[in-house]
């Protein structure tokens, strides 16, 4: 007869959380990608607005004209802040990761988070024995203030805060749980005593643009810009109940070496201009037109290539070369960080 196959409950239901977690994946790697895209495109955009605002403020004399320039700054800072989330999503930001001690972190940002939350809420910082993780600073802290926002969020009146920092060993049994190479990690986990998150919101919380909020109260792209971060930096982000029918989001990074160079990043300074040789790669002829003009506004002799076979006709005709600045993406070429290194 036909062969008779056996499987326990047990055994289904850990191939249908497979299989879910699976499509789970597929479906954040496919909204990355469409994200990405978009946010890339609209970034190239933005920056030609924000640059000729930018040289119209610096130029202009009519106090008109300035406060225009200056309102066309203020809405593209705006939206670089929406792309910048969304690029972050999609895993395609720009980080500096270094050792970071999480608990140092929380220390350092425990005046802000307790100034976003009202007197009649708390907020509790319970620090294990950890390791350095290994992760951009300035990201981890805008993660960080975003679930102590959300968690604000979820209680309505009057709540909890608890922010807990350790380190666990995570082994490859842990997967698909937690979706990251076995090895030490360290955690920050951050859980409210609010109203929770039901299971068919939280397979949606981290798709961009969705939110329980009120219109107005919140754009859906914070749990997003968190996952798409700490995803591109090795980790993983879970959502599990917290105390009291609450939520708790924890995120796991990768354990550094050691917390040599551990801080935050020094103020940029002014730009006093120069006389050098600068040659600029940028494949948007709007963007590469933004950047010579404000570059020659500094004093500098701008030279502009729009692609690989430009950029080596200039090397080979100009050998006293300063500086090169290329985009990251070039148009069917090599990536820019490539052909940096190999010039």
């Amino acid at each position: 007869g036909e062969p008779h196959i056996l499987m326990t409950g047990t055994d289904v239901t850990e191939s249908r959380r497979v299989e879910a977690q699976l499509r789970q994946s597929q479906k954040m790697e496919a909204l990355g990608h469409l994200t990405g895209g978009v946010a890339h495109d609209f970034n190239n955009l933005l920056s030609v607005v924000m640059g000729n605002a930018e040289l119209l403020l610096e130029a202009s004399r009519d106090p008109g004209l300035v406060r225009m320039a200056e309102t066309i700054i203020e809405a593209a800072d705006r939206g670089a802040a929406l792309t910048g989330q969304l690029l972050a999503f999609s895993r395609r930001q720009t980080l500096a990761p270094s050792a970071v001690v999480l608990s140092d972190v929380v220390s350092a940002m425990m005046p802000l988070l307790q100034s976003t939350l009202p007197p009649s809420f708390r907020i509790d910082v319970e620090h294990d024995a950890s390791w350095p993780a290994r992760v951009d600073r300035s990201q981890l802290e805008n993660a960080l203030l975003n679930l102590v926002l959300n968690a604000r969020d979820a209680m309505p009146e009057r709540g909890r805060v608890t922010i807990r920092t350790g380190g666990c060993r995570i082994e490859a049994d842990r997967a698909p749980s937690i979706d990251v190479e076995p090895g030490d990690y360290a955690f920050l986990a951050v859980a409210d005593t609010g109203t929770g998150m039901p299971e068919e919101i939280r397979a949606r919380a981290f798709d961009p643009f969705f939110t329980t909020k009120a219109p107005g109260r919140g754009t859906g792209l914070g749990l997003s810009m968190v996952y798409g971060f700490v995803r591109q930096s090795g980790g993983d982000v879970t959502i599990g109940d917290g105390p009291g029918g609450g939520t708790v989001v924890t995120l796991f990074l990768p354990r550094a070496a050691d917390a040599a160079g551990a801080g935050s990043a020094d103020a940029e300074p002014e730009a006093d201009g120069g006389h050098e040789t600068v040659v600029v790669l940028e494949d948007e002829p709007a963007i590469l037109e933004v950047l010579r003009r404000m570059l020659t506004d500094l004093g500098y002799r701008v030279l502009t290539a729009a692609d690989e076979a430009g950029l080596a006709r200039l090397l080979a005709e100009h050998e006293e070369v300063d500086l090169l600045i290329s985009d990251v993406m070039l148009t069917g070429s090599r990536r820019g960080p490539e052909i940096v290194r190999e010039v």
